[in-house]
Parts: structure tokens; C-alpha cells; sequence
């Protein structure tokens, strides 16, 4: 029971961690007026994720900062295709295979990153100046940050699904 509730808080923290830290990310990078930011050449060079280690994204950001923002620059319509069709390809797979645990966390991995991977292999292949990078940033960052809560909400189901088979 210890190593279940253990894995399955882990997992939960992680993935909200990482669901705030995108939601700072972008909210940072939707209402930055500061072009020092942007100066940085790991925003076309594919090292992208180096802008969550910048003091000045988590100095900005903060309750006003959000309150100011619109909803609307949490909506990428490719990032909500891929969330759609990544959510219904893998639990219709886990539905009809019942997967196992690796299996499930395996496509879910392989769902959450592929996105992040296409972004940093397109940075890589063309060069984009830096006002063109941003939907590429939102595909890459909002597809993660729709899949996050959804998939690990999956996968702590299928670590009490397959403890309760176990345990059977």
C-alpha cells in the first residue's frame, strides 16, 4: 500500500509541477515586454526548455502578472488536435489491449514528447527569427501542458488497477 499512495503522490506532484511551471512559461512569455529575454539564441536553437532556469521569468511572474493574462493565450488549436487525438488513441488502445502498466506509461511518455521533439527538430532544420518562433513554442509547450494532468491521472489509475489485480 506504501509504495502505491508513494508512487501515485510522486507522480502527482510531478505532473503539477510541471503543469504550473508551463503555465508560468507561457504566461511569462505571452506578457514579456522585455526584449533581453528574447535576445537568448536558445529560443530558435531547440534548447528551449533553458528558459525556465532564467531568473527573470520566475522574478516577473507573479498573482498580477496572471491576472492580467487572457485565457485565449492557453488555446493553440494544433496543441488541442494533438491533445484530442493522443487522449482517445491511448486509452482506446488501453481499452481494448488492457495495457500494462509500461505499456501505458510508455505511449504516454511517448504522446508527451512528441510535440517537445518535432519543436526541437524543426528549430534545428530551419531558422526561424524569434517572432516566428512562438507557435512553434505553443505547440510544443501547451500539447504537454493539456496532456500532463490527463495522463497521469491515467497512470495512477493503472497502478491501482494492476495493485488491485495483484492483490486478487
Amino acid at each position: 500500500m506504501n509504495s502505491k499512495l508513494t508512487l501515485s503522490f510522486g507522480l502527482a506532484s510531478i505532473s503539477i509541477g510541471i503543469f504550473y511551471g508551463l503555465i508560468v512559461a507561457v504566461t511569462f512569455l505571452s506578457n514579456a515586454d522585455h526584449t533581453s529575454v528574447f535576445d537568448n539564441t536558445y529560443w530558435t536553437n531547440g534548447a528551449v526548455h533553458l528558459a525556465f532556469f532564467e531568473a527573470e521569468v520566475w522574478q516577473r511572474f507573479n498573482d498580477q502578472g496572471l491576472a492580467e493574462s487572457s485565457l485565449l493565450l492557453f488555446v493553440n488549436t494544433p496543441s488541442i488536435l494533438w491533445f484530442l487525438f493522443s487522449c482517445t488513441l491511448l486509452f482506446c488502445l488501453d481499452k481494448k489491449y488492457s495495457l500494462s502498466l509500461k505499456s501505458f506509461a510508455i505511449l504516454a511518455l511517448t504522446f508527451l514528447s512528441i510535440p517537445y521533439l518535432w519543436g526541437v527538430v524543426y528549430f534545428n532544420l530551419f531558422d526561424l527569427p524569434p517572432k516566428e518562433a512562438g507557435p512553434v513554442i505553443a505547440f510544443m509547450w501547451l500539447s504537454i501542458l493539456y496532456l500532463i494532468l490527463p495522463l497521469s491521472v491515467g497512470l495512477i489509475r493503472k497502478i491501482y488497477q494492476q495493485t488491485s489485480t495483484i492483490l486478487a
